[in-house]
């Protein structure tokens, strides 16, 4: 029983302090034309634990809203969301024509190819860096996700 104290402090420094796990996936922007300030992002993300996206910032642009569409007297409409949950074990998609990541103030059309860095921000999780390679919209429309 004389060493249930030195077990203590070694599971203590052994063991995770946060067990939450995020994971970032199919991650892609939508390339953008000539003067376009605006882009859309996507991707699927999955965790461990619940937790919530609360926001999100890239060097690439100047503000990363979290956006969803939804049906408002017969029209689609974008609107913006506080946070998104993003429950243990299933997975969030964030597609075309639904939820995404709406980027503003942008300085440079993004074209096929490139990539950027955008951090997620996560209630529990934290801060999750995802690159995001810039994608044609439109051939990414018509596959399957």
């Amino acid at each position: 029983m004389k060493f249930m104290p030195i077990t203590l402090v070694l599971m203590l420094f052994t063991t995770p302090l946060r067990a939450d796990s995020v994971a970032l996936t199919d991650a892609w922007v939508r390339a953008t034309p000539p003067g376009a300030n605006t882009a859309a992002a996507y991707l699927t993300i999955t965790s461990d634990a619940d937790d919530r996206l609360v926001g999100a910032f890239s060097e690439s642009t100047n503000e990363i809203q979290i956006h969803a569409h939804v049906q408002d007297d017969g029209v689609m409409r974008m609107r913006r969301l506080d946070s998104l949950s993003i429950p243990a074990g299933r997975a969030v998609v964030l597609a075309p024509g639904g939820k995404h990541l709406m980027m503003f103030g942008i300085a440079e059309p993004f074209a096929p190819g490139e990539e950027l860095v955008i951090t997620l921000l996560f209630e529990r999780a934290g801060a999750v860096e995802q690159v995001f390679p810039v994608r044609d919209g439109r051939k990414q429309a018509t596959t399957p996700s």
